[in-house]
């Protein structure tokens, strides 16, 4: 909460009936302080999607006492959209004109989600602090979607899109949905102590605790009509699991300029799946399976930090990653238990903050992830068939990240502001060891291939020009080099999209604005990739998703 009162509103309208709405207030009296946000925003046809959207967020701030403060927080988050799985084959694609159709315009995602946290914070001397967070939040995601086919259908409605001389180039829909309906509740406590302490060094500690509680309904319900919300239930399971963790991170000064971090941290993950109601190949049955697994990790992680000067900084660092499997890849539908692996990799890093002279700063960290086992999901929604691996096997990331500050205006003293921004990733991401794909008939190995939708490089490059009188522009460009979209590295496309190599892209990006000082007003004009380029953005889940076009808005800005 802001220590005065303050309103702000932001506004902004563009192309295809889009509509950005922000308010917030906030404002503190005595010992208390609130800050209040509400963001609608709205479009009938952004890139061939209508959203709309609220979302409410209040903030509250009690000072207690002089050692201690509470602060509460409570969301509330609301969107229905026509979002959807099924994307374009690729002759759809490479005919053109069929960019941002609604292929299945009756596709509807609801979204809901309500949260509560609670944190309080309590000096227990000058250098000691404990801090504890109580959250919880519940979600409900309601999706139905339309089904397809990519052969002729047994229900259809006579609705097909793309070639139907090309196997596996046709969108066959059918008269039917399936409704995915998910609900989340999550709840938890942390609790964190610092404390600052001297034994010849100056030296920090931190520890701290953590619980976690989560459960996830799932259930499909098949329709008998294309736009159907309701129909028989064909799919119905619980999933549980409880987490705990602790860690102890300690910080030592060996010199002023010379700081040394070492930390540890155990997780462990108990979880379990309920299957109710299921379809095992011969027809939809009512069963009660249940199964679960644990899986606990000892985390460490390490690193330096070392001023060779005021302007110049190097670091370095090294720790374990960890995630545990997900549940439904680790436990089938029949009660089968996966022993998999948790996906566990080592992690390095090394760089350089610098600033060179006065408006030219310059970071540089060379980085390298080495994964045992990474998993690979087998979701739909990763263009998995619901089979197949699930420990992925190992992988290797490596790469540098660079970005630069350049500030003309600064270092020859304009009397404007002229900077240019440069970020700039490269990243040689690929599978090692013994990795194949494919049935034993076909096996393919993946070793040395590149890991999916992992570009090489990306550059995002930005000059901003600001006068005294307030007006400014600001132009971006990014680049995204090309990109495989399977482990095989396929570089043909499949007829259906869903495979092939994402070509490289460019897009341009410009604002211009002007800020009236007395009236604490600004306003603005936008223009998302200014050079309309057609680019393919994605080829999952299902087909070819094509970058959102050429795309105007403007607004206004105004604080009180």
């Amino acid at each position: 909460p802001p220590a005065e009162e303050e309103v702000n509103i932001n506004l902004q309208g563009g192309q295809g009936g889009y509509f950005s709405g922000l308010m917030s207030y906030g404002n503190t009296v005595g010992n208390a302080g609130v800050h209040v946000s509400y963001l609608r925003r709205q479009a009938d046809d952004l890139g061939g999607t209508s959203f709309a959207l609220n979302d409410l967020t209040a903030k509250f701030k009690l000072k207690l006492n002089e050692r201690s403060s509470l602060g509460l927080k409570l969301g509330v988050y609301d969107e229905t959209s026509n979002s959807t799985y099924v994307g374009l084959t690729q002759n759809m694609y490479d005919a053109g004109g069929m960019d941002y159709v609604r292929l299945a315009p009756n596709d509807e995602l609801k979204v809901q989600r309500f949260s509560l946290s609670a944190t309080h914070q309590y000096k227990l001397g000058d250098r000691t602090s404990l801090r504890t967070t109580a959250f919880g939040y519940t979600v409900s995601r309601d999706w139905r979607r339309q089904d397809f086919g990519s052969a002729p259908v047994a229900n259809p409605t006579g609705v097909i899109w793309g070639d139907t001389t090309i196997a596996g180039g046709a969108l066959y829909m059918r008269n039917s949905t399936g409704n995915r309906n998910r609900s989340f509740m999550v709840g938890g406590v942390e609790s964190k102590l610092v404390h600052g302490y001297n034994i010849g060094l100056r030296s920090e500690v931190q520890v701290g605790a953590r619980l976690q509680v989560e459960t996830a309904n799932e259930q499909r319900i098949n329709g008998t009509r294309f736009d159907a919300i309701s129909g028989s239930l064909a799919a119905d399971e619980l999933r549980s699991g409880f987490a705990q963790s602790a860690f102890a991170e300690n910080k030592i000064w060996l010199t002023d300029k010379f700081i040394f971090t070492a930390g540890v941290r155990m997780e462990n993950y108990t979880f379990e799946r309920e299957v109710f109601r299921n379809n095992y190949g011969n027809g939809v049955v009512d069963t009660n399976v249940v199964a679960g697994n644990s899986v606990t990790e000892i985390i460490p992680g390490a690193g330096i930090n070392y001023a060779v000067s005021d302007a110049v900084q190097v670091f370095a660092g090294v720790h374990r990653g960890f995630a545990p499997p997900g549940i439904t890849d680790a436990i089938t539908t029949s009660g089968q238990v996966f022993q998999l692996d948790a996906e566990r990799s080592w992690n390095y890093e090394v760089g350089i903050r610098s600033a060179i002279t006065r408006g030219i700063n310059l970071d540089v960290t060379g980085f390298y992830m080495d994964f045992s086992n990474q998993i690979i999901p087998v979701s739909e929604s990763s263009g998995g068939t619901g089979a197949g691996l699930v420990n992925g096997g190992a992988t290797i990331h490596r790469g540098v990240e660079a970005a630069l500050i350049f500030g003309v205006g600064e270092l020859f003293k304009a009397p404007f502001k002229l900077d240019l921004d440069v970020n700039a990733t490269y990243v040689d991401a690929y599978f090692q060891g013994d990795r194949f794909v494919g049935s034993d008939e076909n096996r393919i190995s993946i070793e040395g291939n590149k890991t999916p939708y992992a570009p090489e490089f990306f550059i995002s490059s930005g000059l901003t020009f600001e006068t005294k009188e307030g007006f400014g522009l600001r132009f971006t460009g990014t680049y995204v080099s090309e990109q495989y979209t399977d482990g095989i590295n396929s570089e043909v496309p499949s007829a259906n999209g869903r495979n092939g190599k994402l070509d490289a892209y460019f897009l341009l990006d410009g604002t211009a604005r002007y800020t009236i000082s007395k009236w604490n007003t600004s306003f603005m004009v936008s223009c998302k990739n200014m050079l309309d380029e057609r680019y393919i953005a994605s080829r999952r889940p299902q087909g070819i998703r094509v970058g959102l076009p050429r795309f105007i808005t403007a607004g206004v800005n105004v604080k009180f």
